[in-house]
C-alpha cells in the first residue's frame, strides 16, 4: 500500500518539531518538511526555505510538488521569527498569510481529493495577549478566516481544511524552564481545569485527529485544558487566591526558619 504524502510548513521548532519527528517514527506518511532550518535532524526529507522569499520558497515548493504527483495533506506551523528587512506586522502577513495564499493556489492542482489541510494558530487568533504584537494578532485572526474559506471553497472535492489553536503549551525550547519555575508552573495548573500545562504531544492529537476525520471542515479547535472556558472575574479571584495563599506560606515559612535560629530572642 502507497503511503500519502503529507507537507510540513515550518515545522522544525516547537510542536511541529515534535509533531513531525513523530510522523517520521511512526512511517505512516510520506513527510516532507519545508523550513529555514532542521536543527533536531528530524529524519524526512527536507527543505530549507525561507518563507519571507516567498518567489524562492514557490519554486522549490513547485518543483517538489511536480517530483510527488499528489499531495494528500498539509500542516502549517507558520511563525515569523525576525528578520531585518523588514518589521513584525509586514513579517507575520509574509510568512503566515501570504505563505498559505500562495501555497495554496499553486498546490490546488497537486491536492488529492478528500485530502486534510490543518493550520495552526493560537487563541490569539481571537483573544489578546500583549506579549505579542499586533501583527502576530492579526495573522493568526486572518490564518482562522482564511481556514474558513478554503473549507467552503474546497468541500465540493472532498478537501477538509481545520485549525487547531494551542494555549501556553511545553515545548523542547521552554521545558526546561517551567520545570525550573515551579511557582509559576503552579499557577498555570491552578487555573486550568485539567490541572496541568498543554505539551506539545496534545496538540499533535489533536492535529492527527483532524488529518483523519473525515466529516469536519472550517472548525477551530482550541487545545487549552478549558481555560478560555471561565468566566474572567472567578479566574482572577484565583490568581489572586494562589498568589496570596503561596505569600503567607512563605511568611510563615519565614517567620519559622527566623524563630528557630533565635532571631528576636524567641528563645
Amino acid at each position: 500500500m502507497n503511503k500519502k504524502n503529507l507537507f510540513v510548513f515550518g515545522g522544525s521548532k516547537g510542536i511541529g518539531s515534535v509533531f513531525t519527528r513523530e510522523l517520521s517514527k511512526k512511517g505512516k506518511y510520506n513527510v516532507t518538511l519545508f523550513a529555514r532550518t532542521n536543527p533536531n535532524s528530524i529524519a524526512v526529507e527536507f527543505y530549507s526555505v525561507d518563507f519571507c522569499h516567498q518567489d524562492s520558497f514557490l519554486k522549490v515548493l513547485e518543483e517538489v510538488a511536480k517530483i510527488k504527483g499528489k499531495i494528500d495533506h498539509m500542516v502549517f506551523f507558520l511563525k515569523f521569527r525576525g528578520n531585518k528587512f523588514m518589521d513584525s506586522w509586514e513579517g507575520e502577513i509574509r510568512v503566515e498569510l501570504d505563505t498559505i495564499k500562495n501555497v495554496m493556489e499553486i498546490l490546488d492542482v497537486y491536492l488529492s481529493d478528500d485530502s486534510s489541510i490543518v493550520f495552526v494558530s493560537s487563541l490569539c487568533g481571537s483573544l489578546i495577549s500583549l506579549n505579542q504584537s499586533i501583527g502576530y494578532h492579526m495573522a493568526k485572526a486572518g490564518l482562522e478566516q482564511m481556514a474558513r474559506y478554503y473549507a467552503v471553497k474546497l468541500g465540493f472535492r472532498g478537501i477538509r481544511v481545520n485549525v487547531v489553536a494551542p494555549t501556553l503549551t511545553l515545548k523542547p525550547e521552554n521545558e526546561e524552564f517551567y520545570n525550573q519555575e515551579t511557582e509559576l508552573t503552579a499557577l498555570y495548573s491552578r487555573i486550568s481545569p485539567l490541572g496541568r500545562i498543554a505539551k506539545s504531544e496534545d496538540v499533535c492529537e489533536v492535529i492527527n485527529f483532524l488529518l483523519d476525520v473525515k466529516f469536519m471542515t472550517g472548525q477551530i479547535l482550541r487545545v487549552d485544558g478549558g481555560i478560555s472556558l471561565q468566566e474572567y472575574e472567578s479566574l482572577f479571584r484565583d490568581v489572586v487566591e494562589e498568589y496570596l495563599n503561596r505569600n503567607l506560606q512563605k511568611k510563615q515559612c519565614g517567620a519559622l526558619n527566623y524563630s528557630v535560629s533565635g532571631g528576636g530572642g524567641a528563645y
